[in-house]
């Protein structure tokens, strides 16, 4: 894995200091896809993991009173 390995442990461990539970399941997506699909790929997942959660807390405004 280089030297990715390190850059996706400090991410963790930044993710884990801050008790970011989001940003934990990202680092561990790009660690799956990483493998795979290399540094790209788990971008691209990291990417679509923020745009889902993105989309799923924003508010509707013609639904608010």
């Amino acid at each position: 894995m280089g030297k990715y390995d390190l850059w996706f442990e400090e991410w963790e461990k930044a993710a884990k200091f801050s008790n970011d539970a989001d940003d934990l399941a990202r680092v561990a997506a790009a660690r799956r896809s990483y493998p795979k699909s290399g540094y790209r790929g788990a971008m691209k997942r990291v990417a679509e993991l923020r745009k889902s959660k993105q989309s799923a807390s924003t508010l509707i405004p013609y639904l608010l009173p």
